[in-house]
């Protein structure tokens, strides 16, 4: 058991930052654009690494971390998943502390947009990317719009 476990931990982080499988089924499938480990530069200098797994099963699990001067000055656990009532929900956990989750309104080939208009800021998270070379987030309504863009990257080295 722990010797497949470390298998499959270390085996993508030896084979270098390999895509993750696009061609997903099931519900989240319109995400798969999401899926792999992004890395980019916020206009703070700060730099994002976020890791999303594939949109093969019924939740998708995100790690994100901002470092800035090699340090890290926030992380975030984010899930999507499907609420009782069967709607698609990003839920952010910033810094470990749930936050009100985001309905997923719609979804075009490479754009999913989540909602909450109750929550303060942001009440928009947009994804936009193509799977392969880019995948810019948008948070936006309740403040001022916070955007950065991530390319494919070897997160976590």
């Amino acid at each position: 058991m722990r010797m497949r476990w470390m298998t499959a931990v270390l085996a993508p982080a030896l084979l270098g930052a390999a895509p993750m499988q696009r061609d997903a089924q099931g519900p989240l499938s319109a995400l798969a654009f999401m899926s792999g480990c992004w890395r980019g530069t916020g206009a703070d200098s700060t730099t994002i690494e976020e890791t999303w797994t594939a949109a093969d099963a019924d939740a998708m699990l995100a790690t994100t971390r901002y470092l800035r001067d090699g340090r890290v000055r926030g992380w975030e656990f984010s899930r999507i998943h499907a609420d009782s009532a069967g709607q698609i929900v990003l839920t952010p956990y910033p810094d470990g502390a749930p936050a009100a989750p985001f309905r997923l309104e719609m979804t075009t080939e490479g754009t999913a947009v989540f909602s909450n208009p109750e929550n303060d800021f942001p009440q928009n998270i947009i994804y936009r990317g193509d799977g392969e070379t880019i995948l810019a987030v948008r948070l936006d309504g309740g403040g001022p719009p916070v955007e950065w863009r991530m390319l494919p990257g070897a997160c976590g080295t």
